[in-house]
């Protein structure tokens, strides 16, 4: 019944302190582009700031110039690769959207994530596993995740030609084949490898002929700043209050306890 009584006031002074606590700080990363989303691959996939469509709603930022995704391995880039540099501190993620043209049944890719101390992770991109087919097609058409540290899920998808345009057997979305079109999402988990460390490359490297990874976005996922935030004066004093009320009963506890012995 002590529990019962004291809860109240003390989680609600607890509550106001955990509000304080900030979320997950995210930074956008500037892709290679070669080619246009809207006429090369999907017609009804947006620019600007897209939130990706499942649990983790992750944010990118989505070019909106003619060239706005990057697709220049080709069926022929086995060995060939491509690096963007980053900066950021303390990264805990790493979010892409990614697909490809006709990917194998095994590896097609690999991801590595490079930074400052020696901090290094790589991941290998597998067809029917955390990577498919841009198109619901012969290819690759699932994500059965059997891949440590990789959570992938569909971030987008469409019907073509009723609700937009596909570029599937083509190349491009005003000749392509009517079906089903999607865009997912990879979250590369990257421990505690970068904590107190910089991230500062992604590397992607094309690692099997006759297919070609599909790069449209990345995001980067880090700890906030450990910067002190100085509460508003309304928190403060609905915190104070919880705080007072579970002193004041702790000392009309002991009022009555002193008491009883007196008489």
């Amino acid at each position: 019944m002590r529990i019962a009584k004291f809860a109240a006031p003390l989680a609600l002074g607890l509550g106001f302190l955990a509000g304080f606590a900030q979320a997950e700080t995210f930074t956008y990363v500037t892709i290679p582009t070669d080619n246009n989303i809207q006429t090369g691959l999907i017609s009804t996939f947006p620019t600007g700031t897209f939130t990706a469509n499942n649990a983790l709603a992750t944010p990118f930022n989505i070019g909106t110039g003619a060239t706005n995704f990057y697709d220049a391995f080709g069926f022929n880039g086995s060995g060939e690769s491509i690096t963007m540099d980053v900066s950021v501190f303390d990264a805990t993620d790493v979010y892409t959207l990614m697909n490809a043209y006709t990917p194998p049944s095994g590896e097609l890719a690999s991801i590595e994530f490079i930074g400052t101390g020696g901090a290094d992770v790589t991941y290998e991109l597998i067809g029917d596993s955390d990577i498919r087919d841009f198109s619901q097609g012969p290819f690759d058409n699932n994500l059965s995740n059997g891949i440590a540290g990789v959570n992938a899920l569909n971030a987008f998808a469409c019907i073509a030609p009723t609700n937009c345009l596909g570029a599937g057997g083509t190349g491009n979305v005003a000749t392509g084949g009517g079906g089903i079109y999607r865009v997912d999402e990879q979250d590369f988990s990257l421990g505690s490898a970068f904590a107190g460390q910089t991230l500062t490359q992604i590397v992607i490297t094309d690692t099997n002929n006759g297919s070609d990874p599909l790069l449209l976005g990345a995001t980067v996922g880090s700890e906030p700043p450990t910067t002190s935030t100085t509460p508003e004066p309304s928190s403060l004093l609905l915190l104070g209050t919880g705080l007072v009320g579970f002193a004041g009963m702790a000392r009309r506890k002991i009022a009555m306890r002193i008491l009883k012995l007196t008489n």
